[in-house]
Order: structure tokens, then C-alpha cells, then sequence
């Protein structure tokens, strides 16, 4: 189940792989619920899907996601962040950081 008040088109997000175009993965933030950079301004939403968490954050303030972080029902964890690639000067998702949690 996920949480379409908070996302739109998220449904991509649980196939994310690296070099993924930002064209075919593109989350909405319709209604954050969450400020995860502590200023103030609610910039995150999540998603439940199955039994993995999803929370995209809008670090850029153009209401989409430019951050996903997966967390598995084993604790297991994945950053994703939109970066642009330097050989096509196309926006991509890219494997930032991942392990497991303690």
C-alpha cells in the first residue's frame, strides 16, 4: 500500500536502479507531511509499499523528489539521489549510499 495524499507517481520508486532518467522516475510531493531538513518547511513524504519504506525529499524546493531512501523490512537501506551525469548532461537517479541499519 502507498500513500497517494503524500506522493504522486511514486509507484517507479521500488524499481529504481542506477542511471535510472529522471524522466522515467519522477515523484511529486503532493502533500508533505515531514521537514527533514529542519527548517521549518515540510519537504518530505512517504510511501509504504509491501513492507519497504519509501521517504522522498524535495531538497531543491521545486515540489518533486530529488532524494529517496528505501529501508527493507531487514533493515537494509538505499539513498537515491538525482545528480546530473557528466557524459550526457541528463538528470539520473544514482546509488548514493546503502547498508544496514543498527
Amino acid at each position: 500500500m502507498w500513500t497517494p495524499d503524500e506522493l504522486g507517481g511514486a509507484e517507479c520508486l521500488g524499481a529504481l536502479v542506477d542511471g535510472t532518467s529522471l524522466e522515467l522516475c519522477r515523484s511529486e510531493l503532493l502533500n508533505p507531511t515531514i521537514d527533514m531538513t529542519g527548517d521549518g518547511v515540510f519537504d518530505s513524504g512517504r510511501m509504504v509499499e509491501s513492507d519497504t519504506v519509501f521517504l522522498a525529499t524535495d531538497r531543491t524546493g521545486d515540489g518533486f523528489a530529488d532524494t529517496v531512501t528505501r529501508i527493507g523490512p531487514d533493515g537494509t537501506y538505499e539513498v537515491w539521489q538525482v545528480s546530473e551525469s557528466a557524459a550526457s548532461g541528463s538528470a539520473q537517479w544514482r546509488l548514493d549510499d546503502g547498508g544496514l541499519l543498527a
